[in-house]
């Protein structure tokens, strides 16, 4: 069940490689890209690698899917800006209640480690806010950006 769940995961990885190249040739013709959730080296609850979790990998053949799963996400171009909508795991909780607050509370952890170790790499929104603000927010650094 490992070994097939780890060529799952190197299938995965190779459809946001080639999304990622798809996004990077419509950058080089002059579009303007947003994405959701792109995948990020060492943020692996959204968006990223899974392969080395799987704790009970046992055979070459699961191995080598781990490590070229790993690989595969290594090589795909970090984007221009990056932008992280911070709320408190409570609050993402209420808005996402089907996630779990477990889950949820995780992945914040994991956020703020990722964002701490990328120093001024990432613009952060406080997204507690209103929407109307918060979008203000986003297309004035977008804007700025260009």
């Amino acid at each position: 069940m490992q070994t097939l769940y780890a060529w799952q995961l190197v299938c995965l990885a190779r459809d946001r490689k080639r999304e990622s190249e798809r996004l990077s040739q419509a950058v080089e013709n002059g579009e303007i890209v947003l994405c959701d959730r792109y995948p990020m080296p060492n943020l692996h609850s959204m968006e990223g690698r899974h392969g080395h979790r799987l704790k009970k990998a046992q055979g070459r053949l699961a191995l080598r899917w781990i490590r070229m799963e790993k690989e595969i996400h290594e090589s795909i171009e970090r984007p221009t800006l990056v932008i992280g909508l911070c709320v408190p795991p409570t609050t993402a909780s209420r808005r996402q209640p089907g996630d779990g607050a477990d889950f949820v509370s995780f992945r914040a952890e994991e956020f703020a480690t990722y964002i701490e170790s990328l120093s001024n790499e990432v613009v952060l929104i406080d997204a507690t806010s209103e929407l109307a603000s918060v979008s203000r927010q986003l297309r004035q650094i977008a804007w700025e950006a260009l």
